[in-house]
């Protein structure tokens, strides 16, 4: 997995490429603030912890991408779920 390697999200609405690495970034983020155990509850937690605005811009785009993978103008690189997996916590 190339983290320079970039998603291409382009749809009716939204036109974006976006690098795995702002992805995983993005991922982090929920993961340590929320700590929850997968992908889809950690976005859910997001916005009622109270993100600084800079996490929560990355993380908005992060919700963009996983609405255009389940809408199927998106087919991503990686398996979501298991990148969110893979992003190891701090102690």
């Amino acid at each position: 997995m190339d983290p320079n390697e970039e998603i291409v999200v382009r749809n009716t609405y939204v036109n974006l490429k976006l690098r795995l690495s702002e992805i995983m970034e993005a991922i982090r983020i929920v993961k340590e603030r929320t700590r929850a155990n997968n992908i889809a509850t950690a976005i859910e937690l997001s916005f009622h912890i109270g993100l600084p605005r800079q996490e929560m811009e990355k993380v908005s785009v992060l919700i963009t991408l996983i609405r255009c993978i389940k809408d199927g103008s998106v087919v991503p690189p990686v398996d979501m779920d298991k990148l969110y997996a893979s992003i190891a916590l701090p102690p």
